[in-house]
């Protein structure tokens, strides 16, 4: 029986790994900062300290894949970019300095700020043979994994999602969940849910990837040898625009809509702090502190872009995975299960 490490296990991706291996025939293990899954094979490990990861692996050492999700997020950019290599620094450094010769496969997770999707307009439908340039701190990742992997002999892959969404809670980039939060305070409140973005980002094309999608597909992946050593894009598989799935999302709430020049989630919801502590107990909802459970900065920041976000998702395809996912569908259905679970009240 094989064993699985995830590292970032208590966020979007990492938990949602987590419970899609757990089905399979595998021993599957987490690593992360927070300690948020209820197992003895859940580790609470902070990346920034390379002591404690060698730890770790000295006292584990027998991984056979190795799958990293793990992210560092703040509101300074620059901060990003330093955390996010120093953590994946540490983390291969410690894993050098321990036995690591039962490691076969290594999966980085990405995304397509590989592109330079955040920047501005990029080429799209985005090719994983594209010629970008080399400054996202997923370059630098994946630039020492690659050498990593081949002086220790084990194999890598990196997966490029986009904006994943799921049914997680605790995870506060999850666009699924802030629009299910914010179209629940609109209807609570009698408002009409306005869109959350620009006239360009209305008519855009936009992508996402299903959580359910990329577990099923990072299996798949480790399991097919002849997808070593490369770099795969990975979507739900069609493109949407919001001006056509907005008034979908607002049916589905019973709520009118409207689109205006400008409007921020983040300074809607300042308005609004205590709202939230009042639907909950109203609905009697699962305790969810507003301000850990969802990042209206990033809901902005998903809004705000004025152009086209699309991948090319043929090399997968090629390479025979051939799974994927209605967005439209996707959404509703997530909200549906928000409701269902006593997350949100409607």
């Amino acid at each position: 029986m094989k064993n699985i490490l995830i590292i970032g296990g208590s966020g979007n991706v990492g938990a949602n790994l987590y419970h899609f291996f757990k089905q399979k025939d595998l021993n599957v293990f987490t690593l992360s900062r927070r300690h948020t899954i209820n197992s003895k094979n859940n580790f609470s490990v902070d990346l920034v300290n390379e002591k404690s990861i060698a730890e770790f692996f000295k006292k584990n050492q027998k991984f056979d894949e190795i799958i990293y999700s793990a992210y560092y997020h703040s509101e300074n950019v620059q901060d990003i970019h330093d955390k996010n290599i120093e953590m994946f620094s540490n983390l291969l450094s410690s894993m050098q300095k321990s036995p690591i010769s039962s490691i076969k496969n290594f999966m980085l997770v990405e995304g397509t700020k590989w592109y330079g999707s955040h920047l501005g307009e990029f080429k799209t439908p985005a090719k994983e043979t594209d010629d970008v340039k080399k400054n996202h701190f997923y370059h630098y990742q994946q630039n020492l994994l690659e050498s990593v992997a081949k002086k220790n002999n084990f194999s890598w892959i990196a997966i490029r999602p986009h904006t994943v969404c799921s049914n997680v809670i605790g995870f506060p980039m999850n666009l699924a969940l802030i629009i299910s939060i914010y179209a629940s305070i609109c209807k609570y409140k009698k408002l009409k849910f306005t869109f959350p973005g620009n006239l360009q980002n209305w008519n855009s094309v936009y992508q996402v990837t299903s959580a359910k999608i990329l577990s099923d597909a990072i299996y798949w992946l480790l399991n097919n040898d002849k997808c070593k050593n490369n770099a795969f894009n990975l979507t739900n598989g069609d493109f949407f625009r919001w001006k056509n799935i907005w008034p979908r999302i607002a049916n589905h709430y019973n709520l009118d809509w409207e689109i205006k020049e400008k409007f921020s989630l983040a300074e809607f919801i300042s308005s609004e702090k205590d709202i939230w502590k009042e639907i909950s107990i109203k609905f009697n909802l699962q305790a969810m502190e507003i301000e850990k459970a969802v990042n209206w900065n990033f809901g902005d920041f998903i809004f705000s872009s004025k152009w086209d976000i699309m991948s090319d998702c043929t090399k997968l395809r090629k390479a025979g995975y051939n799974l994927s996912e209605d967005s439209e569908q996707m959404f509703l259905k997530l909200l549906s299960n928000f409701k269902e679970n006593q997350h949100t009240p409607y």
